[in-house]
């Protein structure tokens, strides 16, 4: 076997990463010239037009010949980013509901669609639907599925480094194994509750944290963990699976069984019931008890709370926080948020981490993705421009005053 060359290698990497940084440069305008991307980039002309001619080739880039100018004098060739070379579609999988978004290279949501799932099918019953649902939503968007360079979905399943899948009881799984076969490309998994953490921290309310926990709202607590910026997964994947412990399944209110159920409970709440704020509060006490073990144990910038209750109520949130206050009486004060992309978290998630994955099977590495537009006609609620700490400070709530 011919032993690898670290020289060569190294130079490999440094030729990916200059490759990503270009693709990040085209993504700020159209029609750049040579000396823009080469003052942008700090590369030298033959490196950019060597790099260029890659992206050319790859059909992510295009270049735009060279027009005479007014001026005189040799005119400049020009590149812009190629947003259909790669078509990306992101999926949200959950148990009651299925989301897809049709994704362009730009970072751009062409097309989206919320499908309700009322009863919960069996994992072949629930592939197959989806498989029609995507062909549906394909159709709509007048998009052949042959375009479509990457699948990439999020989902309430522990998922493994490369995207697959990871070790769940058949009697827990979502799909089956016939989904990924009849997909048109291939397909990777990110985990739901670290999708979403992952793009409140690239996207919505965590940009300013490296440290984020994005805590499910719900009795059994499970969470996404961001340290230092990247996806905390765990030896095992399961770094936050806190409802994977036995005390979180002890017998519970029938009313606590699914989250329409309770929410109905808390609105009962909300008119002044008190039976209904009595379950409330003790629904408050058990998720806080398991989100103040998190929060002591990594010590994070910032606490996002998830899911579908959490923006849905905001008696329920105060109430949570005051039962950290009680949790947490002599600890210390950690921001806290609602999850800033509400439920569309996991999609958008699933989108940053196809988008990346794109990349750098493309360039062999991933440019830095701040940002994604909605285009489309279903309100997604995707930040305008990135979110800085002056902006931040006025929307924080704080577990202790």
């Amino acid at each position: 076997m011919k032993a690898s060359n670290p020289h060569n290698e190294l130079l490999a990497d440094l030729g990916a990463a200059n490759r990503a940084k270009l693709l990040y440069e085209l993504r700020k305008g159209t029609s750049l010239p040579l000396h823009t991307l080469c003052e942008a980039t700090g590369l030298s002309r033959p490196t950019l037009k060597s790099h260029l001619d890659t992206l050319v080739a790859a059909g992510i880039a295009t270049h735009e010949d060279a027009r005479v100018g007014t001026q005189g004098g040799r005119p400049a060739a020009s590149y812009s980013l190629n947003p259909s070379g790669a078509l990306l579609v992101a999926l949200d999988i959950s148990l009651h509901e299925h989301r897809f978004m049709l994704v362009n290279l730009a970072g751009t949501v062409l097309a989206a669609q919320v499908c309700d799932v009322p009863t919960p099918p069996a994992p072949s019953e629930r592939s197959h639907l989806l498989i029609t649902q995507l062909h549906d939503f394909l159709k709509e968007a007048n998009t052949p599925s042959d375009h479509i360079y990457l699948f990439s979905a999020a989902i309430g399943t522990p998922i493994d480094r490369r995207g697959s899948l990871g070790r769940l009881p058949v009697s827990n799984a979502l799909i089956d194994s016939s989904f990924a076969t009849q997909l048109p490309a291939p397909l990777i998994f990110e985990n739901d509750l670290k999708a979403a953490a992952y793009a409140e921290h690239r996207i919505g309310c965590a940009q300013d944290a490296l440290d984020v926990i994005h805590a499910l709202l719900w009795y059994r607590v499970a969470a996404g963990i961001i340290l230092d910026g990247h996806i905390r997964r765990g030896t095992h994947e399961l770094a936050g699976e806190l409802n994977m412990v036995a005390s979180t399944s002890l017998p519970t209110p029938k009313e606590w069984t699914t989250w329409p159920r309770f929410l109905d409970t808390v609105h009962a709440a909300e008119k002044g019931d008190a039976c209904a704020l009595q379950s409330m509060d003790a629904f408050c006490a058990l998720t806080a008890t398991q989100i103040a073990h998190l929060a002591m144990s990594i010590d994070p910038d910032k606490i996002v709370l998830g899911g579908p209750l959490a923006h849905r109520s905001p008696m329920l949130v105060e109430h949570l926080i005051t039962a950290l206050n009680k949790e947490l009486p002599t600890g210390p004060s950690f921001a806290i948020e609602v999850a800033a992309l509400r439920s569309w978290g996991p999609a958008l998630g699933a989108a940053l981490r196809g988008l990346e994955t794109i990349e750098t099977r493309l360039l062999g590495a991933h440019s830095t993705i701040d940002a994604l537009i909605n285009t489309s006609p279903i309100a997604i609620p995707i930040p305008c421009v990135p979110q800085h700490d002056s902006t931040l400070k006025e929307e924080k709530k704080w577990c202790r005053p």
